[in-house]
């Protein structure tokens, strides 16, 4: 830990002051209320100074990491197709983020909501250039990942570290655009390595690194460091209220580097695609008490198809809109384990066998093959 200028000064007002500590006690060895109060005040005013002395050193640290850290990250910057407000006017759509530099070769880690459906994708770098990016590939549903490809002139890699070795408590930080005003620094701790939870688009229940470092919009994407600077997880969301209203706070989650890597890796490696199983289903819904009864279902478990492609592989096998996915190869579908959880444990190409009501309320078995998923 390098010392500052300030934390030398204040280590050497430290030794002073010890050294008029010892100086008190020779002088005068006598147990009088003087002597106490003189060497009270000087014992207090040295854990002061030894106070101020970690928190100089603590910052010079902080802020080292800080620049360390920022040329391998970018601001991101998208531009929607336009859209009509409340009025019927056309107004322009945009929204911001963050990314991670993957390597040397142009890729860049960010969340997949942050680049989905945009017409132009913009990365602004530590000094201020700004380049275009392009999507490589995504793994919506199943993860909220996107890798994008730029300009590889003169970029900075991040060091990743794995977040298997993440503990409770473990000092992190996010690093983003937050608000949109900039690249910014929070420090927090790790809450739960092993977290999991809804992804934004609240399709699939996935496994989180949960924080309580600072998360607010723009920060999507962004590195979760540990404290030697490498990053551990990307930034994702942040909860900050309950379905019924109850506010929450200090509720962060990033996606770990153990998951986020591998799959990265093989996007690029297949030029954009993730080999995922597919049944056809664009939109379900995971059933429990409340949406049973809002959607009219007569069960509170399962998968309830909302849409679904009518050329697939369900659609082939007879299920329909309406009807209700129990189970996929014995795993049950619940609200902890929903459909796309369960669908990646799958593998395209092998049968599969599928449990599934009808509208009528009769129980079906099949055995469908799932397809290799289509971009």
């Amino acid at each position: 830990m390098r010392l500052t200028i300030l934390a030398a000064l204040l280590a050497g007002l430290i030794a002073g002051l010890l050294g008029a500590l010892i100086v008190v006690v020779a002088l005068d060895n006598d147990d009088d209320d003087s002597t106490a109060d003189a060497l009270t005040a000087l014992e207090t005013r040295i854990d002061s100074l030894r106070e101020a002395q970690q928190a100089a050193a603590v910052r010079d640290d902080v802020e080292a990491l800080f620049e360390t850290v920022r040329p391998t990250v970018v601001l991101i910057t998208t531009e929607f197709p336009d859209g009509v407000d409340d009025q019927g006017r056309t107004i322009s759509r945009g929204a911001i983020g963050t990314g991670v530099i993957l390597d040397d070769a142009g890729h860049v880690l960010t969340n997949e909501h942050v680049v989905r459906d945009a017409l132009r994708i913009e990365l602004r770098f530590h000094d201020g250039s700004i380049r275009t990016a392009e999507l490589v590939g995504d793994d919506r549903p199943f993860t909220d990942l996107a890798v994008l490809r730029t300009d590889p002139d003169g970029l900075a890699p991040a060091i990743f570290a794995p977040s298997g070795a993440l503990r409770l408590g473990d000092p992190v930080f996010s690093f983003g655009n937050a608000l949109g005003n900039g690249a910014a620094l929070a420090l927090g701790i790790v809450s739960n390595p092993d977290a999991r939870f809804f992804g934004p688009d609240q399709s699939n229940r996935q496994d989180y690194v949960q924080t309580d470092a600072a998360v607010n919009p723009g920060n999507s994407g962004g590195p979760l460091l540990n404290t030697a600077g490498a990053v551990v997880g990307l930034v994702t969301q942040v909860v900050t209220s309950t379905s019924d209203g109850q506010v929450v706070q200090g509720v962060g989650f990033a996606l770990g580097t153990d998951r986020v890597l591998p799959i990265a890796e093989r996007i690029i490696a297949e030029d954009g695609d993730f080999p995922r199983p597919d049944f056809g289903v664009v939109e379900q819904q995971s059933l429990d008490d409340f949406i049973a009864e809002q959607l009219g279902a007569d069960r509170t478990e399962g998968a309830f198809i909302i849409e679904m492609l009518r050329s697939s592989v369900f659609a082939d096998a007879g299920i329909r809109p309406g009807d209700i996915i129990i189970s996929l190869n014995g795993f049950m579908l619940t609200h902890e384990t929903p459909y796309f959880h369960v669908l990646q444990q799958l593998t395209p190409d092998r049968a599969v066998d599928v449990v599934y009501v009808d509208e009528a309320g009769e129980e079906h078995l099949i055995e469908v093959v799932p397809v290799l998923r289509q971009r």
